[in-house]
């Protein structure tokens, strides 16, 4: 069977283009928007109607609605629950730990200090026992001056 040649559509033409665009926006979007708005409007009438006239499937078909919208309420504040329960017990938890805790860092913390102390005196030894030596020839100097006879 020989193969079929593509034949490409005509161009459309301006005009023939916000037709077809007109068209389709009319059957995508306003006659479903429409037909959700007349079923919805007539629900909202019939339970009017229903109310007015005392019904009791409006009773019904209310207490239905409060029930769909409760459910997923109860199932939110009960997971909601379970993390609390279980942010509480971890309080607790650490509440009993952090003392040992604390007391083992402010240690570790001390003993970090002590050798932060220790390098820093020893870094500076030098400089002060040179300082300190030219303090005491100065003041040895002093003390010779004051002594001199006038």
């Amino acid at each position: 069977m020989p193969k079929k040649k593509h034949v490409p559509l005509p161009a459309l033409t301006a005009d023939e283009r916000a037709a077809n665009h007109r068209r389709q926006v009319r059957n995508q979007i306003w006659l479903p928007l429409i037909a959700a708005l007349v079923i919805v409007l007539g629900l909202a009438g019939l339970a009017i109607f229903g109310t007015v006239n005392q019904s009791t499937e409006v009773n019904r078909w209310g207490s239905l609605s409060a029930i769909l919208l409760i459910i997923p309420n109860l199932l939110t504040s009960l997971v909601s629950i379970v993390a609390l329960i279980y942010l509480t017990r971890g309080v607790r938890y650490l509440q009993r730990k952090m003392p040992g805790w604390m007391v083992r860092w402010q240690a570790f913390m001390a003993r970090v200090s002590a050798y932060i102390h220790r390098f820093a005196d020893q870094t500076v030894r030098p400089v002060l026992s040179v300082h300190s030596v030219q303090a005491g020839v100065k003041a040895f100097g002093r003390k010779l001056g004051r002594n001199r006879p006038a």
